[in-house]
């Protein structure tokens, strides 16, 4: 993946070996990183009470300050990425991103619409609901796929091997049209189906035929490989089958089945965005 612009989540303390992998890969492949330090903004204290009828009352105290002081250290957090960026040679745009969680997605989304990637950095799972709007918010609403866990593979944006997980879905097609560019530099592509259903109207009477025929054509050295889970849940299956054949990425479509069923079930993506060991490209 030469030339990209890729939008980087970051909460601006990403560490040492983070940025040194995340400035080799943009200087290597002269990518445009915009990177987007997040924060959440303290929020107004304001209750309500009743006498008589109900009125509501605002009690600011020390609002306003801890509000510029939220703010001050968030772009000190943003100013010394960019340094550390520029200083590297690094292309870039950096900017404080904190928006109320109504607008999160939309404002998110604006920021993707120019981007060829969006990546999280790890240091985002520091806080659980910041790092899941910064998810929900790139995959279901910008038209980017978005990487997790990136950085610790052996070369970011460049992997030698890849594990496709195909399950004849949009979204997993989405994932494989995305990762394109690095999926035609790669030695080696296996494109991995678990108990896939031999139907016209499921995957077909050959599974992984079709896509492996895509991919060839494109350029890709491809394998095609029908797994029995064995029991397994998929995304256990899907680790333990990119770990077999040392796979620097894996490229799977997000959320086939509705977002709420695998919230209250659990569900492949919701185990695969968890994980926080094997670099793993999204796609809804």
């Amino acid at each position: 993946m030469n030339k990209a612009s890729v939008l980087v989540l970051t909460n601006g303390h990403a560490s040492s070996a983070d940025i040194d992998s995340l400035c080799g890969a943009a200087t290597k492949r002269d990518l445009h990183l915009s990177v987007l330090v997040l924060g959440r903004l303290p929020t107004i204290p304001i209750y309500s009470t009743g006498m008589g009828g109900i009125a509501a009352i605002g009690d600011y105290g020390d609002w306003q300050k801890e509000l510029e002081s939220t703010k001050a250290d968030l772009e000190s957090r943003a100013e010394s990425v960019r340094n550390t960026l520029v200083d590297r040679g690094v292309t870039c745009d950096v900017s404080v991103f904190s928006a109320d969680p109504g607008a999160f997605a939309d404002a998110l989304a604006r920021r993707a619409l120019t981007c060829d990637l969006v990546m999280v950095l790890d240091d985002v799972r520091a806080d659980n609901e910041l790092f899941d709007n910064a998810m929900s918010s790139a995959l279901f609403h910008s038209p980017a796929a978005v990487v997790l866990n990136g950085l610790s593979a052996r070369s970011p944006f460049s992997p030698k091997r890849v594990l496709i997980g195909w399950n004849s879905g949009l979204p997993a097609s989405r994932a494989i049209r995305a990762a394109m560019p690095m999926l035609r530099d790669a030695d080696d592509v296996t494109v991995a189906m678990f108990d896939p259903v031999m139907t016209a109207l499921r995957d077909g009477e050959n599974p992984g035929s079709d896509v492996a025929y895509w991919l060839s054509h494109q350029g890709c050295n491809v394998t095609v490989q029908q797994y029995p889970s064995g029991g397994l849940e998929i995304a256990d299956s899907l680790l333990q089958r990119a770990r077999e054949v040392e796979a620097d990425l894996v490229v799977m479509g997000a959320y086939d089945h509705s977002r709420m069923r695998q919230i209250l079930f659990g569900g492949t993506t919701r185990s695969m965005i968890g994980q926080t060991d094997m670099p793993v490209l999204f796609a809804h």
